[in-house]
């Protein structure tokens, strides 16, 4: 059994707990370095990813491909899932464990018309590690339409992640320059709920647990400090608008960025490619 280990790993803990089933053991802080996830900060189509965030196929699999696997991803309906799962194994999808609780799990097999999970859980949560569900039970953990993800074998292929590297590099003068505009404005309630998913988050958020990662504790606490800022913002009901320079000064997101360059630039001279700094 694999249990979360750091935070926002849920589907990198249940990818993890996939490949075991494959026979390949393996835990969600070796995919990440993998897959370079502590170094990345990346823009496609105009939203920014990092962390947790970076857990899309055509990344993830940058690294799987070195081992031969290639995951896939399908969006179901309740009504499809009983007979994809019976023709696929292993499968992770959230399901609401409980009534509260809709997060990763990995099924593992379909017997006796029941379908058998692994839970993607802390060990310390009270959660079971591990049950099974009927068809009708199963469709009624489902409020909508889920995203499933597969493996299969494809051939092997190594990657470059030089380019990814620098393109973060890039990434993250540009979020440096957007997010400073946004901190002279005052903005609604509305408005920072928009802005939190995802933008806001790339940096104030999914960036803190890849810290934890890297093992950088100044880092880690500087991070840790922009969340805990972050977190605040609105926290009194009767706020209507905020600026988020009373939060977070210039000078802190600054050198915040800085830091996470440096370690990108750190990260290319291991790597032996060239540092252009």
């Amino acid at each position: 059994m694999k249990y979360i280990t750091f935070p926002g790993s849920g589907l990198l803990t249940g990818l993890a707990t996939m490949l075991s089933s494959l026979g390949y053991e393996t835990d969600a802080k070796q995919i990440a370095f993998g897959m370079e996830m502590p170094w990345l900060f990346l823009n496609k189509d105009g939203r920014y990813y990092a962390g947790p965030q970076l857990f899309q196929p055509e990344w993830v699999n940058l690294y799987l491909n070195s081992l031969g696997i290639q995951l896939n991803m399908q969006h179901l309906s309740p009504k499809d899932v009983p007979a994809f799962l019976r023709a696929h194994a292993p499968v992770m999808l959230p399901l609401a464990v409980t009534p509260d609780s809709i997060h990763p799990v990995v099924f593992t097999g379909y017997q006796d018309k029941r379908y058998s999970f692994l839970n993607i859980k802390k060990a310390a949560s009270p959660e079971p590690d591990a049950f099974s569900l009927s068809a009708d039970m199963l469709r009624r953990r489902m409020k909508a339409d889920v995203t499933a993800y597969t493996l299969e074998a494809c051939e092997r292929r190594s990657a470059d992640f030089t380019p990814l590297l620098r393109a973060s590099l890039t990434s993250l003068s540009q979020y440096q320059g957007e997010l400073l505009k946004i901190c002279t404005k005052t903005l609604s309630r509305e408005t920072f709920s928009d802005l939190k998913q995802p933008f806001l988050r790339a940096l104030l958020q999914d960036t803190y647990p890849m810290a934890l990662l890297l093992e950088d504790p100044m880092l880690t606490e500087y991070l840790r400090e922009l969340n805990h800022r972050y977190r605040h913002v609105f926290i009194r009901a009767s706020e209507q608008s905020a600026e988020l320079r009373d939060y977070f000064s210039k000078r802190m997101l600054y050198n915040c960025i800085l830091w996470l360059k440096e370690n990108i630039h750190d990260r290319l001279a291991e790597l032996g490619a060239e540092d252009d700094k």
